[in-house]
């Protein structure tokens, strides 16, 4: 359930940062650069969503707890990146993988590899 609920509120968060990207940066400052503004708020954003989530849910500090809960969240976020693409945007398979070969899709990737990780980087040694 942690790593689910991580999904959820890192997509939500996103979801607004993403609006507010697409509405006012992008025409601004282009795909690229609103990507690269976009990014460390949304990792500063999932390092505290990261912790709350491991806290809640008492994700053990073990690897494979913290793994699991990262690569489940992963797999939730691209499902939801995927679904939003294809209903509200109307995008096909095709254009939203083929979306992660321009520059900003790689960054966006990246920083989602990122989020994964957050959980095992964040573990406390005893």
């Amino acid at each position: 359930m942690a790593g689910i609920s991580y999904a959820l509120i890192v997509f939500l968060a996103g979801f607004c940062f993403g609006a507010v990207r697409v509405l006012m940066v992008v025409p601004r400052l282009g795909e690229t650069m609103a990507v690269l503004i976009e990014v460390p708020l949304m990792l500063l954003v999932s390092w505290m969503v990261a912790r709350w989530c491991t806290a809640r849910y008492s994700v053990d500090n073990r690897l494979f707890d913290r793994a699991l809960m990262g690569s489940v969240s992963f797999v939730a976020l691209m499902i939801l990146e995927l679904g939003v693409g294809v209903v509200v945007f109307g995008r096909s398979l095709q254009q939203w993988v083929l979306a992660f070969g321009k520059t900003p899709g790689i960054i966006g990737l990246a920083a989602q590899v990122c989020c994964a990780i957050l959980p095992i980087v964040q573990i406390r040694r005893s």
